[in-house]
């Protein structure tokens, strides 16, 4: 199989903090910083960049730091299972134990997130309730650390082209107001990125019977260099079935949501 990672960059001194096995993506222009990625996702699916190997994605600079797995590694992953359409890895395994789905983690950072985007996927057409989706781990990711074949893109693009042709020309004023506002102090995003991020596990879900999708397991050791010390205390509780593990999820919630570092 022929795989491509590019590893987009959008200032000169993110250049150190790139993999070695992806291919650096200038961005350094930013022309639509408010899209993020999906910017990028656009612009090169146009120009058919996709169509040029087997399986194309497009990573942050943060991609190591966030999931602490080597590029080369994932791209191993990949050659050793064959015939998926798209391969993913979410960076922050944990999550997945903390909430029901990736917009209900989500509503905890980005206040509202929840209920505008349930309307606008009931606009769509789609009938899952956000608030009451129980996600199957296996489609659980954030931060577009997916690498997918030609059938997956053109898949991802035409649902998520309808959803930002939504969120462009197809909302009232309150809704564009809401829309564009500050939805991360941390960064200055808006909600658009933040919406656009939650689609792909989202996609994934609903496009299950259609799609073969699979996603990097963590080994065991992986797991204790993702979570040292008393992090790896909570992760093994997490997974168990621990009398009090409803009160532990909601105290390492607020952990998470106090840090906003997005690093549990």
């Amino acid at each position: 199989m022929n795989v491509t990672v590019y590893q987009i960059y959008y200032d000169i001194a993110q250049l150190s903090f790139l993999d070695k096995s992806f291919i650096p993506y200038d961005n350094t222009s930013n022309l639509n910083r408010e899209w993020a990625e999906y910017h990028i996702f656009e612009k090169e699916y146009a120009e058919m960049t996709h169509q040029k190997q087997d399986y194309t994605g497009f990573f942050s600079w943060k991609y190591l730091q966030k999931s602490r797995i080597p590029g080369n590694r994932f791209l191993e992953f990949i050659q050793k299972n064959p015939a998926f359409d798209v391969y993913f890895l979410n960076p922050f395994p944990m999550e997945e134990y903390l909430f029901e789905n990736v917009w209900m983690q989500g509503e905890l950072f980005h206040k509202g997130i929840l209920d505008f985007s349930q309307r606008i996927l009931e606009r769509m057409g789609y009938s899952v309730d956000l608030r009451q989706w129980k996600q199957d781990r296996m489609s659980f990711a954030f931060c577009n650390y997916w690498v997918g074949n030609q059938k997956f893109w053109d898949q991802y693009m035409a649902f998520t082209g309808k959803f930002a042709q939504m969120l462009r020309t197809g909302l009232s004023d309150s809704e564009k107001k809401f829309l564009h506002s500050i939805a991360s102090r941390q960064n200055h995003f808006s909600y658009v990125a933040f919406i656009m991020e939650r689609l792909f596990s989202t996609f994934v879900y609903l496009e299950k019977a259609n799609l073969r999708a699979l996603r990097y397991e963590y080994s065991d050791e992986e797991i204790r260099i993702r979570y040292p010390g008393k992090k790896l205390w909570i992760w093994n509780i997490l997974k168990s079935r621990f009398p009090f593990l409803g009160t532990l999820r909601a105290v390492v919630r607020k952990l998470v949501k106090l840090t906003r570092k997005r690093d549990f």
